[in-house]
């Protein structure tokens, strides 16, 4: 009986396990399909030759923003906008910034860290902000108050911020 139990208990968590593993799969294939067709438009359109990391960013706009480098091995940043009507990327306005001739993320994080060094950043990532390219800053402050900062991608200048939180 013991041995019958073993048996039904290991088919019950495999099962499972395959269940909620074909869920995931199934819920994550669009976000990778979209991934991939990102960084494929960047080594079609641009000098990419290497993808280090693709993020996606949410403004007026959504782009799939891919993080690479061209084959002498300097950075880039190549935004990838998705159509205005929402049925998938927007191939032929891709936009690309050499990593040289810009601020980097580093530089963003200096600033923040000489703004408080006591806030929390939580994420910066490349972006658009009313028709500018953008570094994104979301951090938290001392009081666990959410902000967005949006800092100039060629000056380091700060665009705009907006406060999150109702306190």
């Amino acid at each position: 009986m013991l041995k019958k139990a073993i048996w039904i208990g290991l088919f019950v968590v495999l099962t499972t396990g395959f269940g909620i593993n074909r869920f995931y799969v199934n819920v994550q294939a669009n976000y990778w399909e979209t991934n991939s067709q990102a960084v494929q438009a960047a080594y079609e359109k641009t000098t990419m030759t290497k993808a280090n990391r693709v993020e996606a960013f949410h403004g007026a706009r959504s782009y799939e923003v891919v993080y690479g480098e061209d084959k002498l091995g300097n950075g880039l940043i190549v935004w990838v906008p998705f159509k205005q009507d929402g049925t998938g990327l927007a191939i032929d306005e891709i936009h690309t910034e050499m990593t040289a001739e810009n601020i980097t993320e580093e530089a963003v994080r200096g600033i923040m860290a000489k703004k408080n060094p006591k806030l929390d950043i939580l994420r910066v990532n490349a972006g658009e902000f009313k028709g500018k390219y953008v570094w994104e800053v979301f951090y938290k402050d001392e009081q666990d108050r959410a902000f967005y900062d949006y800092y100039n991608l060629k000056t380091g200048a700060l665009e705009d911020t907006f406060k999150l939180s109702l306190q």
